[in-house]
């Protein structure tokens, strides 16, 4: 038994979540306490989030939203690596070992090669994120660049030791 340190009750260890540093590896406060605060905190940046917006003129809006537009367009491979960094993280595929700088470095280079050469390029995932048969990791070993033509025809159906997708006609 322990007693949480904001309802003042005794719980089972069981009722409280696992911590490093807490006494006997757990935290001061049971679960549904946590919860509650957690939940508060919520609804408190919710609030000011809101009351911020409303605050702002219809003017200061479009300003920010252009200021966000242009920024995307002037650095799309920033954009695309937060996208596939976003997009891997709600399919838990990025280890902790994977390097974030080499990731990023393949989208600025695909986004360059693309700006010099007039074709679009993309980044590959070599072994997909999510398909009906494997699922792959999103780190610097199973990215690629290629043509975003091939990157279709590819899909989410081919990895390393099966055989060639039919090409488009």
């Amino acid at each position: 038994m322990k007693t949480c340190t904001k309802c003042k009750e005794g719980k089972p260890f069981d009722g409280f979540h696992k911590s490093k540093t807490g006494k006997y590896g757990l935290h001061s406060q049971c679960i549904l306490c946590r919860k509650k605060q957690v939940l508060e905190k919520k609804s408190h940046y919710h609030e000011y989030y809101e009351s911020y917006r409303k605050s702002l003129t219809e003017e200061q809006l479009e300003k920010r939203r252009a200021s966000g537009r242009k920024s995307k367009k002037n650095n799309p491979a920033k954009y695309a690596a937060k996208e596939m960094r976003r997009k891997a993280i709600r399919l838990q595929a990025t280890p902790s070992w994977s390097n974030k700088k080499i990731i990023d470095d393949y989208y600025l280079r695909a986004a360059c090669w693309s700006k010099l050469s007039g074709e679009q390029f993309e980044v590959d995932h070599i072994v997909p994120l999510k398909s009906k048969f494997v699922c792959g990791l999103h780190c610097e070993t199973n990215l690629r660049i290629i043509s975003g033509r091939e990157n279709r025809v590819k899909g989410n159906r081919y990895w390393p030791g099966m055989s060639e997708p039919e090409p488009l006609k």
